[in-house]
């Protein structure tokens, strides 16, 4: 048994939401050596939320860890009176019903001290893969703010904003415990057969391109071209400015004519229905 969990591996993403997390998921979905943590592995972008659930489980609410293993995993069996060694060997115990290596990610770890801790504990007897993406924060917040604006609690800007420093502010924290691999999303995304191999090799799981052939620029420059009217008159906190410069973004990254002429396309694109955004794909080519 022993040797069997030495050879278990879990690979974990860290990042805040809208920073390319559904792509990377697709990638280890994909790939024949990693299995996810649910019983269907085809399912869509899967969130186990373990180490969440996990620390909150450790401080005395199990409810939800309990309903979401019951969910994704129902022949897994899990103990009364739940502690850190039994929550290390649940862990294990799901290896032992879906394979020796595990992917998993959510933007709920990030905002989770008390998970990262859990997960830094777990990674200390056992062979655990991190890393950690960011995307430039206008953007990533624009397009939290345009796609879940009226059904999540983070309907302010400003919550947005303390919400996202605080992932990364806790990421500083943990990358000091441990050798976490880091990528900024446009970076990623602008060769991503080059960074797609380093990711996998971090990773220990052999590289498969076409695993990779979805992975393209998506939303680049969205803040600039939004037509939200809160976006145009959001006041960036001198705090977000400060994280802005030190991972090397820019506020006007779109200064170029013609890139700011074709986001602003794409942009436009995203406010049109689907009904006859479908329709418009059938009479015009350059609408893909």
């Amino acid at each position: 048994i022993n040797r069997n969990k030495m050879n278990n591996k879990l690979i974990i993403m860290l990042s805040a939401k809208r920073c390319g997390s559904t792509a990377i998921f697709k990638i280890f979905q994909n790939n024949k050596f990693c299995k996810i943590a649910h019983k269907n592995q085809n399912i869509d972008n899967w969130e186990i939320q373990f180490w969440t659930m996990a620390s909150k489980a450790l401080k005395g609410n199990d409810y939800h860890l309990r309903s979401r293993l019951k969910e994704c995993l129902p022949q897994l069996e899990i103990p009364k009176n739940l502690n850190k060694k039994k929550i290390f060997n649940l862990w294990d115990r799901i290896h032992r019903i879906l394979g020796k290596t595990i992917f998993d990610k959510s933007p709920q770890y990030l905002g989770d001290m008390d998970a990262l801790n859990l997960i830094y504990e777990y990674s200390k007897k056992n062979n655990v893969k991190i890393f950690c993406f960011i995307r430039n924060p206008l953007d990533a917040i624009t397009s939290q703010h345009e796609l879940w604006k009226n059904y999540t609690n983070e309907r302010s800007l400003k919550i947005r904003e303390r919400n996202w420093l605080k992932q990364y502010k806790n990421f500083e924290k943990f990358k000091s415990k441990l050798n976490i691999l880091f990528f900024r999303y446009e970076d990623f995304v602008a060769q991503p057969n080059l960074n797609g191999k380093r990711l996998m090799n971090f990773c220990g799981i052999p590289f498969n391109k076409k695993d990779w052939n979805h992975i393209k620029p998506v939303s680049i420059g969205r803040y600039n071209s939004s037509l939200f009217y809160q976006i145009k008159n959001w006041e960036i906190s001198a705090a977000m400015n400060l994280h802005i410069k030190k991972y090397k973004y820019l506020k006007n990254q779109s200064s170029n004519l013609f890139l700011s002429t074709k986001i602003l396309m794409y942009s436009i694109k995203r406010y049109i229905p689907s009904n006859i955004k479908n329709f418009l794909k059938k009479q015009i080519k350059w609408i893909k």
